[in-house]
């Protein structure tokens, strides 16, 4: 009889004890947060973000690494001397222009977009025009 009783007092305190651990042990998953499954998706997701971050900005910097020994270079090297550079020949480039023009007036396109197109000044290419219709005319005139 004494041991049922002593069995009984130990069941209902063991039965105590695990009410107890329970309560806490919901105490503690409410306090903590309950292992939250979107906190930890998106800490994981900023962690992956910073981590795109940093490599972009790697890349950022040896491209910036790379352009500055690049310029470095060229400020470096010797600038060639005006003395030493062939002669401009302004009538190569010249001449195309003015040929141009010329086409273009043919064709129809105004003065003002002919001096945008070629690089002329409108009274240069009013003065070719105007050439091009006397060489153009009659001789009998």
């Amino acid at each position: 009889m004494v041991s049922t009783d002593f069995s009984s007092i130990l069941a209902g305190i063991q039965l105590a004890v695990d009410a107890i651990l329970f309560i806490l042990i919901l105490f503690l998953y409410r306090k903590i947060g309950a292992f939250d499954q979107t906190k930890l998706a998106n800490t994981l997701k900023a962690l992956e973000k910073g981590q795109k971050l940093c490599r972009d900005l790697e890349k950022n910097i040896e491209e910036k690494a790379r352009l500055v020994k690049e310029i470095s270079g060229l400020i470096e090297t010797p600038a060639t001397n005006p003395v030493d550079a062939p002669p401009h020949d302004p009538g190569s480039h010249g001449n195309r222009a003015k040929e141009l023009a010329v086409r273009l007036w043919k064709e129809g396109m105004s003065i003002e977009r002919i001096s945008r197109e070629t690089g002329l000044q409108p009274g240069e290419i009013e003065l070719l025009t105007g050439l091009s219709k006397c060489s153009h005319e009659d001789p009998a005139h």
